[in-house]
């Protein structure tokens, strides 16, 4: 890692306030997001709002997605990311998530910002 992107692993754990402000919002319903388009595909994907600022941020630094979810205060909040992107996030200082089954949290990490 460049001595530039540890200082922006830094800045992304400072930089996001922490937090899921959703209420009364159902999981799997889209109530709370906002459209965003990726930078490796065309069409557009709902990210929750409360994650959306970390989202761009990992796009910006060419973490590829799989998806995400805030976790409405009712789950664990949680980003996933392709292959590709497994080491970059590690990098970044992210942790993964241990809620699902080792596959699952290999690909899976907790965000920052909720």
């Amino acid at each position: 890692m460049h001595k530039s992107e540890k200082s922006e692993a830094k800045y992304v754990t400072e930089k996001f306030k922490r937090g899921c402000f959703c209420k009364d919002v159902q999981i799997q319903m889209y109530q709370n997001t906002v459209q965003m388009k990726p930078f490796w595909r065309e069409k557009l994907v709902c990210i929750d709002s409360c994650l959306a600022s970390e989202i761009a941020w990992l796009w910006k630094h060419g973490v590829v997605t799989g998806g995400s979810c805030c976790g409405h205060g009712k789950l664990f909040p949680m980003i996933n990311v392709e292959d590709e992107s497994i080491e970059k996030m590690e990098e970044l200082g992210y942790d993964h998530d241990t809620n699902g089954n080792e596959e699952q949290n290999r690909f899976t990490f907790i965000p920052k910002s909720v």
